[in-house]
């Protein structure tokens, strides 16, 4: 798989996990990690596409996840709540964004390593 197909697929799986979980259950928009199922179907499906996109993409690990997190950052821009700003997106950054970018880093490193032993 070629780089610039990895992260357009990477950065669309990040839009969607917020987009997806923001809608739903009941399509009234809301923070996304709001809900149980972000953190127990959204945030494993994530850290699937990435260890699979770490085996197939050229990539190093360390950049794959921020094209994760970029989708992610602009959907959490296009699509929050109205009447709500975006002042602690600062503070979500640092304290969610750090240790998920630390996860999605693992499991494209982790990919990465499968990857070799595959193709073996």
């Amino acid at each position: 798989m070629n780089a610039v197909s990895a992260r357009i697929l990477l950065f669309v799986s990040g839009f969607l996990l917020w987009a997806i979980f923001s809608l739903l259950p009941d399509f009234e928009l809301r923070e996304g990690w709001d809900r149980a199922p972000y953190w127990s179907v959204g945030v494993p499906a994530i850290l699937a596409v990435q260890a699979g996109l770490g085996i197939a993409a050229k990539d190093a690990p360390w950049r794959q996840p921020l094209f994760v997190m970029a989708g992610h950052i602009a959907a959490m821009i296009l699509l929050h709540p109205p009447g709500t700003g975006l002042g602690l997106l600062p503070i979500a950054i640092l304290f969610i964004g750090l240790p998920f970018y630390g996860a999605l880093f693992l499991a494209a490193w982790a990919g990465r390593i499968l990857g070799r032993f595959a193709r073996r």
